[in-house]
């Protein structure tokens, strides 16, 4: 069976993938079950009997660890050490393999995780003010408390003219930026700096961008942000600035 492979942010497909990403592989009777890795002792080879081995560009295989699997989808970390170049990727269930698929891994391969889970509309993000003073507070940018499928931009409020509001995206495939400068932001077409792109701390293969809001863009309601890394562009976000 076809074993198909996309960013586990942005869920964009016939996209490369990037060394150091988290993967959605979708397929069908790859797992007799839900589950979720446990919480405890990292991220797991195998759940529930079932495995992913990637073998890269130089032939060489490594058991992807896994956050969940599902009878149609599996998450899976492709790791850093793996080959630019044409990869393959094969599921194995109980000793036998019942999916396989190609990769093409590049350098980066941006992508944003969203609320709601599909790559679209509001971005698992959060909104930092700084005041002109120091002090910072922070909020969500989506409704607090929303159910997967029901997220809303909230509006942001850029505050004072002495404040300064920073958007905190977080997705995967990024880390492999070639520098700062290379990373591109717009929100609501208006260009951004990138303060931060790369890994968060502690946490296998997640990544994070924060930019500066323009103040200019004050009570223009929702706009889009859009990320590229090293000439790919990420899945477009959506964010409501009041």
């Amino acid at each position: 069976a076809v074993f198909s492979t996309v960013s586990a942010a942005s869920f964009l497909r016939d996209r490369p993938m990037a060394p150091g990403s988290i993967a959605a592989g979708f397929g069908e009777n790859l797992a007799a079950a839900t589950q979720v890795a446990s919480s405890t002792g990292g991220v797991p080879v195998s759940i529930g009997g079932v495995s992913v081995t990637v073998k890269d560009g130089n032939g060489v295989e490594r058991q992807a660890p896994l956050w969940f699997v599902s009878p149609t989808q599996i998450n899976y970390y492709i790791a850093e050490e793996t080959a630019l170049g044409a990869a393959s990727v094969s599921v194995v269930r109980d000793a036998a393999t019942v999916a396989a698929g190609t990769l093409t891994i590049e350098r980066t391969a941006p992508g944003l995780f969203a609320m709601n889970a599909d790559g679209q509309g509001v971005p698992a993000a959060i909104a930092v003010l700084v005041r002109g003073d120091g002090t910072q507070s922070w909020q969500y940018v989506f409704n607090s408390g929303c159910q997967v499928g029901s997220c809303q931009p909230v509006p942001l409020d850029l505050g004072a003219a002495s404040d300064k509001v920073y958007l905190q995206l977080y997705g995967t495939g990024i880390r492999g930026r070639t520098s700062l400068g290379a990373i591109s932001v717009t929100i609501g077409g208006v260009s951004t700096p990138a303060e931060y792109a790369g890994g968060v701390q502690g946490m296998v293969g997640l990544d994070q961008v924060n930019a500066l809001i323009p103040r200019s863009l004050a009570g223009r309601g929702e706009v889009d942000v859009v990320v590229t890394v090293d000439g790919q562009t990420a899945n477009t976000m959506r964010i409501n600035v009041k």
